[in-house]
């Protein structure tokens, strides 16, 4: 058996980078036997070894007479030991979540405390543990990702027994006297994988095939292969799809790209995007990844939830997953005339001045007034503004005179054919004089407020953005 995980440990470069390994360390015959695998292997790939014993106080003196067998067992070795203790059923209850998620939960945050950069975590899955869990993905229903199992390495996680077999740990720890603790529970038929080990597998390969687990490991093995081959081609589309990552919170892609790629692709580049928003990425599912590509079909606007309230929503041209779905709020800001004016929510300062229009005025600056084409400048009739002038974001109803058309237009109808994301709409300022749009900041300035020869007060207004 130490041939094989020696095999196993060179064909996926478990130790590459790793000066310390650490052993999820359950007392079982599994992860002994692999803590003994592993001390024997450590001068010849130069790590340090420890353990690490997790208590979760789920079986009482059982519970910590196992937390004592790991720490002498280490200590018979000489190996640096390390205990913690969480009581999974409190978890269970407090998160609304099973045991097995909760113990889960409890393990992974443990021992991402040791992660280093240097450290690997091995523990002590095997063959059996691999096609159990392809059978239960399968009968949930799955695709390639869920057909692999449980993989032999995953980030800085290792798994060195996979191409071992339950029998082959059996008998190694018998052929080498190495003792391990019996945990009862694994015997008991109320969970659905020990019905699945203890049930179906021996019934299937009494029936219908011996070499099961052998047969569909192979199938794991296979799948495994595709999977990795899918997500580099994946990888390489995401990145020529990807317009922008904003801090985690959005990931915009190009619609119009995507939709050209085969369908295994799209699914693949959507988990990519979700990825980003989704920590821990879970409880998505093949019907999500549907309705996602569903949604490239619909018009600008649409958008579809997520769990966790994530959202996906479309924006012309892109697609944007969104980490938070929040409903618009309006910003608000009365004009202080005569100084520099910060508006927070629209991470922009406004500096306002009214300029006199006299006989030896500066014709440059009359020009320029007249002109009025300067898109972070706006120059306006102030005579023709009466009372308090408003900067605010977007509302329903909004209007603009152009007179290019001879009326009022509806912005929402001008972002519409200029095609402004719905979720940028609202951070674009409106300057807004008696409930009329006066200037679309950046944008559009209404016609009816503009500099003419008959304009005897100028005001000037100029943003910043910051």
């Amino acid at each position: 058996m130490v041939e094989i995980v020696q095999q196993t440990i060179d064909q996926y470069e478990m130790t590459k980078d790793a000066t310390r390994i650490i052993v999820g360390l359950s007392g079982g015959a599994d992860s002994i036997a692999l803590l003994h695998v592993l001390y024997q292997l450590k001068d010849r790939y130069s790590y340090t070894l420890e353990a690490i014993h997790i208590n979760h106080q789920l079986r009482g003196q059982d519970s910590d007479d196992e937390a004592e067998f790991c720490k002498n067992v280490c200590h018979a070795y000489d190996i640096p030991f390390h205990l913690s203790t969480k009581d999974a059923m409190a978890i269970s209850k407090e998160k609304k979540i099973s045991l097995e998620e909760a113990g889960r939960l409890i393990r992974y945050d443990i021992f991402e405390k040791y992660l280093d950069g240097h450290t690997k975590i091995a523990l002590g899955h095997h063959m059996n543990d691999r096609v159990e869990t392809v059978l239960l993905n399968m009968f949930r229903g799955t695709g390639t990702k869920g057909l692999c199992g449980i993989l032999p390495i995953r980030n800085t996680y290792i798994r060195p027994l996979i191409a071992c077999e339950k029998k082959e740990i059996l008998a190694y720890c018998n052929e080498h006297n190495v003792e391990f603790c019996t945990d009862l529970s694994n015997f008991s038929t109320d969970y659905t994988r020990n019905k699945l080990r203890l049930e179906c597998i021996p019934y299937i390969e009494s029936h219908f095939n011996e070499q099961l687990i052998g047969g569909i490991n192979q199938t794991a093995i296979i799948m495994e292969e595709d999977q990795n081959y899918l997500m580099e081609q994946a990888k390489k589309a995401y990145t020529a799809v990807c317009i922008r990552i904003q801090d985690e919170q959005n990931v915009i892609l190009d619609r119009k790209k995507i939709m050209g790629l085969p369908i295994s692709i799209r699914k693949r580049i959507y988990e990519l995007a979700l990825e980003v928003i989704v920590q821990p990425f879970k409880d998505i599912t093949y019907t999500h990844y549907r309705q996602i590509d569903e949604l490239l079909l619909n018009q600008s606007g649409k958008y579809i939830m997520l769990p966790h309230g994530r959202c996906v929503r479309i924006a012309f041209d892109q697609v944007i997953f969104e980490k938070e779905h929040t409903i618009e709020t309006i910003s608000s800001y009365e004009l202080q005339l005569g100084v520099t004016q910060r508006l927070g929510s629209f991470h922009t300062d406004v500096t306002s001045q009214i300029i006199e229009v006299v006989p030896d005025m500066d014709t440059l600056v009359f020009s320029e007034a007249m002109a009025n084409d300067n898109p972070m400048v706006g120059y306006f009739d102030y005579d023709k503004l009466s009372g308090p002038l408003i900067i605010r974001s977007k509302m329903n109803g909004d209007s603009i005179y152009l007179s290019g058309i001879g009326g009022h237009k509806k912005l929402k109808k001008w972002f519409l054919e200029k095609k402004i994301p719905q979720h940028q709409r609202g951070d674009i300022p409106l300057l807004i004089h008696d409930d009329e749009v006066v200037w679309v900041f950046m944008y559009l300035k209404n016609d009816l407020y503009q500099v003419d020869h008959f304009t005897k007060r100028i005001l000037k207004i100029k943003m910043e953005h910051i």
